[in-house]
């Protein structure tokens, strides 16, 4: 990895935490931590250990795996994306293919309504 870990990791939980509409007092209080502690890991700042990093990818819904994953640069054409878009592609992401299926009709649904 070309970046330093814990700011990888730091990254990722931040960017997660966004999608899911998290303050980091949100999270600290959810993770049983101090809003100071949660900053300094979002940063890189703090080398915590797997216990701390499993309860946030609990609570961010997402494999503790996920944060370990370095974001590849954003390109120019990604920017086309509001916070909702992004959120629901999160969403989708965590969503297993099973209900994908679902997902689409009622999306489809709601948009052919609109016409």
């Amino acid at each position: 990895m070309s970046e330093d870990i814990y700011k990888i990791v730091g990254e990722n939980i931040k960017r997660r935490r966004k999608e899911k509409g998290l303050t980091q007092q949100e999270l600290a209080e959810k993770i049983d931590l101090s809003l100071n502690y949660v900053g300094l890991i979002e940063r890189g700042d703090r080398h915590t250990g797997l216990d701390v990093l499993k309860r946030i990818a609990d609570v961010l819904g997402i494999r503790l795996n996920a944060l370990l994953e370095e974001i590849p640069a954003q390109k120019a054409s990604d920017s086309k994306y509001t916070p909702v878009d992004k959120r629901i592609l999160s969403l989708l992401r965590e969503t297993p293919p099973s209900k994908k299926k679902a997902v689409i009709t009622l999306l489809s649904s709601r948009s052919s309504k609109k016409r």
